[in-house]
């Protein structure tokens, strides 16, 4: 089950300083996804470059430049061009919570502009199954929404199917 519609929410945002401050967002987009794998493998599968590059869908992307995903001490760097040749990159800095959680600072660069944004992650399951809630809020404008609403759609439908 998913949903991606977005809505009027609070959220939390972590500051350089690892300060959390509650902020109003016009968009939020929220979606749930049930998954045939442990909790354990799915945060793998969130954090580790080679399920990165597995699952994750950038829209607009040019279908001959591959999605390169490097990792950080507590983050990741998504890289890949769109139709244009221009860049698009998504660097994510996460806190990670008993491998249960992640709070993830967003930073999006398309079209030579920096966006940030902030990303929940709920992990929630047994042995067999799980499920993910993901909550992405902090969007300026709704072309961001719209954009970062097919990049879950299409990334998530991507993820379950790798279990």
């Amino acid at each position: 089950m998913s949903t991606l519609a977005p809505e009027l929410k609070h959220h939390r945002r972590r500051t350089n300083s690892g300060e959390v401050l509650l902020q109003d967002s016009p968009y939020t987009i929220c979606a749930s996804i049930r998954v045939r794998a442990e909790t354990r493998r799915l945060f793998q599968a969130l954090t580790s470059p080679e399920y990165l590059e597995a699952w994750m869908c950038i829209p607009d992307a040019a279908t001959r430049w591959p999605l390169v995903a490097t990792h950080g001490l507590s983050g990741f760097l998504i890289e890949s061009f769109d139709l244009d040749s221009d860049w698009i990159r998504i660097l994510a800095a996460y806190t990670a919570f008993r491998r249960r959680r992640l709070s993830i600072h967003w930073s999006t660069e398309r079209k030579h502009q920096i966006r940030e944004s902030a990303v929940a992650m709920r992990l929630h399951g047994d042995f067999e199954y799980s499920v993910l809630s993901l909550c992405h809020a902090g969007f300026g404008s709704f072309d961001e929404v719209a954009w970062h609403r097919q990049l879950w759609a299409a990334s998530l439908g991507r993820l379950a199917k790798l279990f």
